[in-house]
């Protein structure tokens, strides 16, 4: 009589795991979240200034701090 008396509440409590996990709605973000391009982007780095026209296609990284602050 314990062991199905047990059987039936772990029953019962994985069907409710199973119906919360499941009930859960997402979040509706009503902010546009996309980023939009400028014109233009002024960099500032060891050798001066660079002024870079548009969305950059390729991105090259010649130092280990560089790719770092690009991953983090």
């Amino acid at each position: 009589m314990t062991r199905t008396k047990n059987i039936l509440i772990l029953c019962i409590m994985l069907l409710m795991v199973i119906i919360a996990g499941c009930g859960k709605e997402e979040e509706k973000k009503d902010k546009d979240t996309s980023v939009k391009a400028k014109d233009s982007y002024s960099i500032k780095h060891a050798m001066g200034e660079t002024t870079v026209n548009g969305t950059p296609k390729r991105v090259v990284v010649l130092t280990n701090e560089g790719a770092e602050a690009l991953l983090t």
